[in-house]
């Protein structure tokens, strides 16, 4: 029965973990549509059949049955942009379009932030200089920019070695995700770091020129930005095959290390 309670609380803290994480990333398209007038017919929390909905500012909000992502649809995302209203994605310049695909990042970055901001003024504050001073706001600060930029170049540092010999670069699939999330469930202060940490990694990985990701569509944009139009139908859906190639093999890849560190600890 303790097993059975533990494996149940683990799994609401990492479905809590990455709830919010998948939020705040597309709460930042969704703000930056808005934002540029684009109007955005749903955004999703999750994937497959709608469990729960509501309509709010043009937009229907839905909580769907697969946790492990979620998305926005911008008005008029199908269309190409000589067919497009001023109000929909592709009605808009390349560079706003570009502003949109990563704001989503943007946020993660910001999130993780703002909870290392917190949990180094928590940890800074005494009972005794209850007066939470602007010294221990400044050094939270100064001290989570740091820890933020030490994961960001960390990060990239070991996958791009590790590639670079040829390596398995040791990504985590959701199963290496819930494992990491379950060992870290024993306190608040690991949780939130958790959370911190997962939201810099998908921030990054989105960032990356992957197609069918923030940065693959990125990619896109500027080349339309440089050539003065956008790719073809055609160069777009050969763009998005690879993509899925690509991601499957990642998600493949990353599932073969969760197993093979879940049975070879």
């Amino acid at each position: 029965m303790t097993l059975l309670l533990n494996a149940g609380y683990h799994l609401l803290v990492y479905l809590f973990i990455l709830a919010v994480v998948i939020f705040i990333h597309e709460m930042g398209h969704y703000l930056a549509c808005k934002k540029l007038g684009i109007e955005v017919e749903s955004f999703a929390l999750g994937f497959g059949p709608v469990l729960y909905s509501f309509n709010y500012w043009n937009t229907e909000f839905s909580l769907r049955a697969i946790p492990l992502g979620g998305f926005i649809k911008p008005a008029g995302i199908d269309k190409s942009p000589s067919e497009s209203s001023s109000d929909e994605y592709f009605g808009k310049a390349w560079y706003k379009r570009l502003l949109v695909a990563y704001a989503g990042p943007l946020m993660n970055f910001v999130l993780a932030f703002v909870i290392f901001v917190g949990l180094v003024f928590i940890k800074d504050s005494r009972p005794q200089t209850l007066a939470n001073t602007s010294t221990n706001i400044s050094h939270s600060v100064t001290l989570s920019s740091r820890i933020c930029w030490y994961q960001i170049s960390q990060t990239y540092l070991i996958i791009s070695s590790k590639l670079g010999q040829h390596q398995n670069p040791g990504l985590m699939g959701p199963i290496g995700i819930f494992q990491a999330v379950s060992q870290a469930a024993s306190s608040w202060v690991e949780i939130f770091s958790m959370m911190a940490a997962i939201s810099i990694a998908i921030g990054l990985f989105n960032i990356l020129p992957i197609p069918l990701l923030d940065g693959g569509f990125a990619v896109l944009f500027l080349w339309e930005g440089l050539t003065g139009k956008f790719p073809s139908k055609t160069v777009v859906f050969v763009w998005q095959v690879l993509g899925i190639a690509f991601l499957g093999s990642i998600l493949l890849l990353a599932t073969v290390g969760d197993l093979g560190r879940l049975l070879h600890p």
